[in-house]
């Protein structure tokens, strides 16, 4: 994407600030399956274990900032059975911004592939409501499928 196009619309002070911050990296992040397993345990045994350093998301509870030991998070026991699902930080935000204080909620997700917004949802439910998850490219339907069977709560918290 070029940004050029936004150039008009910033000054000269901005636009370098947005270049810079483009520039860097946006840091690893996991959001964990509260179906699954309580926050405060996860956070007392998992960056001990693999040598992660955590910072919370500021807006999602269940989200960390991960430095150190970053190239873990795809290859622990815990991460292929659904105990965490990876996902940058700015794609937590939109299941972040309802409400969902309401019995048994009727949920569509009409792009839901691969599935992280749609096992954030489930978690914010409790797993108790209906979601309806589908994505308009079937090729891409494996993978949610695969995704959710994993977030399954298989096992008690």
């Amino acid at each position: 994407m070029s940004l050029e196009r936004y150039q008009p619309l910033l000054t000269a002070e901005e636009f370098t600030r947005l270049q810079d911050a483009l520039a860097c990296p946006l840091p690893s992040a996991l959001r964990v399956n509260t179906l699954k397993i309580n926050l405060d345990t996860a956070r007392a045994s998992w960056p001990i274990e693999y040598g992660w350093q955590v910072q919370p998301v500021p807006f999602c509870a269940a989200g960390w900032q991960i430095s150190g030991n970053e190239e873990s998070l795809s290859r622990t026991i815990e991460h292929r059975t659904g105990f965490y699902y990876l996902q940058n930080a700015a794609s937590m935000l939109p299941a972040e911004m309802f409400d969902y204080s309401m019995v048994f909620p009727l949920i569509l997700d009409m792009a839901a592939s691969p599935g992280g917004k749609t096992t954030h949802l489930a978690a914010k439910i409790d797993d108790q409501g209906m979601i309806f998850a589908n994505d308009s490219s079937s090729g891409r339907i494996a993978a949610l499928r695969s995704n959710l069977q994993t977030w399954d709560r298989s096992r008690p918290r």
